[in-house]
């Protein structure tokens, strides 16, 4: 988030004014511009006034302040959610009347502009509004810039592209000279040279940010948290305005409303890392609205921290988009207790789109379920609505044809539907049907939860230690049949 010249230009007068070196009438929101006149040099300079009371002369233009013969300089760049980082230099300031730029300069100035990438009229509106690009200084600047920027690997049309949308952005970066140093250190904390660039892309005020007050602490923050070092570049290049703040301002409050909720300490690094933007989101204007309203659809307050651990990204998605998918649940039935245990230990969920969620309803009635039928295969396993009609199909299709089961033998095992046909239903079957047929099991009609449900250790002890042939009958039934 940058901040407006003009606002900068007050508080840099506030500065002045605090150390002694400017005269003013207090207080400054209440400043006047009685007069302007321009300079050779490109800056206007401006008598204000408070109150009615002539207060002084003054250049201004963005990043610059001057009174009398002398200029006085300041960078900004936002620090943060709540501050600002402003630091004061003096300079000579340039004499009223100094010879203008040669034509040979300008010419050459403005070649260099092109090479850039900037033409016709946003070249024109830029030299207009920004004479300082034509200067030397600026272009040994900008060239000092785009080598730093290839020599980490990052393309050098990003720095063009900055200048183009937002040039008070490049001064301030160049007048900051700190971008070396902060490329440096965040390619040393493990970032790819495509994560760096997206980065700069997304955040360019990372190249002029505070590597003390801001860089450094806040990685060292994200990892005290429990964010590890092989994904921390992941982390920075997927939310790089994490490099904007003060994490003792910005991130710990965050943190302590998570762990307030619910979310235990140990989870909170891989919170971050399955949803690196958790801790950029306000938690007034996007975290509460929605847990409030889960909230008053029956989700206890002490859940919401165990929902949030399952499905991070809940707290990313737009709340209207929330409701209609709770309100789809509703419609079909499933409500009150039903309805919060579904969101509570299924809340990725939510993260389907409506399209697919009805989709998945209509496909497991069509193999010839209720509503409420469907509504009690949901309660207990929410994750059948991401299996396709066909999928479906052939798993009830061996079901009834081959196994001579009845359809509704489910509703009293639902977890049939999360086995795989080839890897489970298929083999257990085939070994069951061997073994009765060969005198091996009591002749009677087991359940569909003792033939499929055990688990893995359970049915080798159980059955496949019966006979010999047993285990190889359950990997590969043709070797038997040949024996």
């Amino acid at each position: 988030m940058s901040t407006s010249w003009k606002q900068c230009s007050k508080w840099a007068l506030w500065m002045l004014q605090s150390q002694g070196r400017v005269k003013c009438c207090i207080p400054l929101y209440r400043m006047e511009v009685l007069s302007r006149w321009r300079s050779a040099c490109g800056v206007s300079f401006m008598r204000f006034t408070s109150g009615g009371v002539p207060s002084g002369n003054f250049g201004v233009r963005p990043g610059w302040l001057a009174e009398g013969g002398r200029f006085h300089r300041y960078s900004s760049l936002a620090a943060g959610e709540v501050e600002v980082d402003v630091e004061l230099v003096e300079v000579d300031a340039p004499v009223e009347g100094e010879a203008s730029v040669s034509e040979v300069d300008r010419e050459a100035s403005l070649g260099f502009l092109k090479i850039l990438g900037l033409k016709d009229e946003k070249l024109t509106r830029l030299v207009r509004k920004y004479p300082m690009v034509m200067s030397r200084s600026f272009k040994d600047g900008m060239l000092s810039l785009l080598q730093t920027l290839n020599v980490v690997g990052i393309s050098e049309q990003l720095a063009p592209r900055i200048l183009d949308k937002n040039p008070q952005l490049i001064f301030r970066i160049l007048e900051r000279n700190v971008y070396s140093d902060n490329l440096a250190y965040l390619k040393s904390c493990g970032l790819t040279p495509k994560q760096l660039e997206r980065v700069v892309r997304i955040y360019p005020q990372s190249l002029g940010a505070s590597k003390q007050l801001q860089l450094q602490p806040t990685v060292e923050f994200l990892l005290s948290l429990g964010v590890t070092e092989v994904k921390i570049g992941k982390v920075v290049s997927l939310s790089p305005y994490y490099l904007g703040y003060r994490h003792d301002i910005s991130l710990l409050p965050k943190v302590t409303f998570l762990l307030s909720i619910g979310v235990k300490k140990e989870n909170l690094g891989k919170l971050i890392m399955e949803q690196p933007s958790i801790l950029c989101l306000s938690i007034g204007e996007n975290i509460m609205p929605k847990l409030k309203y889960l909230e008053s659809v029956g989700v206890e307050r002490a859940r919401l921290g165990e929902m949030i651990c399952r499905y991070p990204a809940m707290l990313t998605s737009n709340l209207d988009t929330l409701k209609l998918k709770v309100d789809f649940f509703g419609s079909k039935g499933l409500v009150g207790k039903n309805l919060v245990n579904l969101l509570t230990l299924h809340p990725d969920l939510l993260g389907r789109s409506l399209d697919s969620l009805n989709s998945g309803f209509v496909n497991v009635q069509k193999i010839g379920f209720t509503q409420d039928e469907v509504c009690s295969i949901l309660k207990m396993h929410p994750t059948v609505l991401s299996s396709t009609e066909t999928h479906l199909r052939k798993k009830f299709d061996f079901l009834t044809t081959v196994m001579n089961r009845s359809l509704k033998e489910v509703l009293t095992f639902t977890a049939f539907v999360t086995y795989s046909l080839e890897r489970r239903i298929k083999p257990r079957h085939r070994v069951f049907t061997w073994l009765l047929a060969e005198g091996l099991l009591p002749q009677k009609n087991y359940s569909l939860r003792t033939i499929i449900g055990g688990s893995e250790e359970y049915f080798r002890d159980r059955y496949l230690g019966l006979h010999p042939l047993a285990e190889a009958m359950y990997k590969e039934p043709s070797e038997v049949k040949a024996k």
